[in-house]
């Protein structure tokens, strides 16, 4: 049940009294929430609490009570007033009716019938006035949601063509959009994580939220310039700006970087959503919008590379460098090739950062890149497939709507847990022995040394070794060690006589013949062919 919140204004305490009494017996509808001796009093009072009802008297010192009511008004303008007074003066009371007083009683004797009576008549007034406002919300709304899906449904035939410039002109008065479209910028706003948004939401809501972001934005347009916006599709909303005072191609470029970065930050005050927007060049005419459009949709594209709450500004341009693409996806490869149970995932990794930074250059097209990483990871599940422990779950689901740098670590992620769960099997006199090949790559290592440490025989650790790992063990080290001279090999220039004495090798030729075995050059063509790339 609604309660009403009243405010009692009086400087006798008696009056207060016998006022509190009564509202402590009708509590239930009628709720008190504070008293004031002066005009002033209660306006600090009202400002706080913001009453329904307030019930005052007229003579106060200083201010009095008509005064106090002109001054509240303004800022509770749907605030009720009852007067109760110990005076009948006509002058009172022709001021009274001016400031739409509803009720002028005589205090003396106060009747607590004739107040409960007072009070229903307000809150029957208050409830008629809410059930009007409310009608009146709903009718705007109403209007206002008709004229978003007319937007959409006109745009959208617009831009696939099925109805001509001339058609807008027609229906600009019904539109509310101007019917010659001056120097203008279209802007496109995507929703970042559209799919968290309709999990989030029911259907119901997301309509709502979706009028209130169109609300949010032509508010946000109207502070800087002339404009509109509709909705496109399910993530996308068209803004249209038309500048009135623009000077010079910087100012323009300017007021659209401020205008992106207000709509952004009250996107994510307001409705907690984080969005991407893009901005078209400047153009002029309905008949163009298509292409302004087709501009804005492109480098918004390229928002896949960068950070949520991106604004690509009307001098943006996106570029598709080619010349990148075959080496993306050989490092792709190279990771596929280089993948075996018993890798370090570290030595993984500049391939990985390799593919990050040729596709931040190229920008490849969402579509393309997407195809290429699921491709890669269904090689990588063929590869660990035949590995002793088998397959993990696979990550392909967590990609859909995820940025380019969430899907690579997702990749990279996949390609070192598959790894760290076939290791994670492994008996403890393996794990063991790994580990002190790990701590003594650098130094000669011989099997009974090992086996010796392990507390195993050195004929049943060879055994045992081969088949938990499906590797010999010398052909393991020597793998391992010539995996961490690749990796020194990248930190600097060594001889070849300094990298195999680094590493416990101190035969040259015997250490070349391995790393050219092993990555099809000696290391110091090596070195030279991963400077060139």
């Amino acid at each position: 049940m609604r309660v009403y919140r009243c405010l009692i204004v009086d400087d006798e305490d008696l009056i207060l009294q016998r006022l509190e009494k009564f509202f402590a017996s009708y509590g239930s509808k009628y709720e008190l929430i504070g008293k004031a001796y002066s005009g002033q009093e209660a306006i600090d009072i009202a400002s706080e609490e913001n009453p329904d009802i307030v019930l005052t008297d007229i003579v106060m010192p200083g201010m009095d009570g008509i005064e106090m009511i002109e001054q509240m008004k303004r800022k509770h303008p749907n605030t009720i007033f009852i007067i109760l007074t110990a005076y009948s003066d006509f002058e009172y009371a022709k001021r009274a009716i001016k400031q739409n007083v509803l009720e002028y009683m005589i205090k003396v004797p106060l009747s607590s019938s004739d107040v409960l009576t007072a009070l229903d008549k307000a809150s029957n007034d208050i409830t008629l006035m809410e059930m009007k406002e409310e009608q009146l919300v709903k009718l705007q709304r109403s209007r206002l949601e008709h004229l978003h899906r007319l937007r959409k449904q006109v745009f959208n035939e617009l831009l696939r063509g099925e109805i001509n410039a001339g058609q807008i002109e027609q229906l600009s008065e019904e539109l509310k959009v101007e019917r010659k479209l001056e120097a203008y910028n279209c802007f496109l706003l995507e929703f970042c994580d559209y799919a968290q948004f309709k999990t989030a939401y029911p259907a119901k809501d997301q309509s709502v939220l979706k009028y209130a972001a169109l609300n949010i934005i032509e508010e946000t347009i109207g502070n800087y310039a002339k404009g509109f916006s509709c909705e496109i599709s399910e993530n996308y909303i068209l803004g249209i700006v038309t500048w009135t005072s623009v000077s010079s191609q910087s100012q323009m470029e300017w007021n659209a970087q401020e205008l992106g970065q207000t709509i952004i930050g009250n996107m994510k005050s307001f409705l907690k959503q984080n969005c991407n927007i893009s901005f078209s060049k400047t153009d002029i005419g309905w008949y163009t919008l298509g292409d302004s459009y087709r501009q804005a949709r492109e480098k918004l594209a390229d928002t896949y590379y960068l950070e949520d709450g991106a604004l690509l500004g009307p001098s943006y341009r996106t570029t598709r460098d080619v010349s990148h693409y075959d080496r993306i996806q050989e490092e792709f490869r190279k990771i596929v090739k280089q993948l075996q149970p018993n890798v370090a995932p570290r030595l993984l990794n500049g391939n990985f950062e390799r593919i990050a930074l040729l596709a931040n250059q190229s920008k490849v097209e969402r579509e393309r890149m997407e195809k290429w990483i699921r491709s890669f990871l269904q090689e990588v599940e063929t590869q660990v497939s035949s590995w002793k422990n088998g397959l993990l779950g696979s990550p392909m689901e967590q990609l859909q709507g995820l940025k380019f740098t969430d899907q690579l670590e997702i990749c990279s992620a996949y390609v070192t847990d598959s790894i760290q769960y076939q290791a994670a099997s492994y008996r403890p006199e393996i794990v063991k022995a790994k580990q002190y090949i790990e701590d003594y790559i650098s130094q000669k290592l011989s099997l009974d040394e090992i086996a010796d440490y392990t507390n195993l025989t050195p004929p049943y650790f060879s055994s045992l070794f081969k088949r938990e790992t499906g590797e010999n063990l010398i052909d393991y080290i020597n793998r391992r060690k010539m995996e961490k001279a690749l990796e020194l090999l990248k930190e600097k220039d060594y001889t070849n006589a300094s990298l195999s004495e680094a590493l416990g090798i101190f035969n040259e030729k015997y250490f070349c013949t391995l790393f050219k075995q092993h990555y099809g050059h000696t290391p110091q063509k090596f070195r030279k062919q991963f400077f060139r790339n």
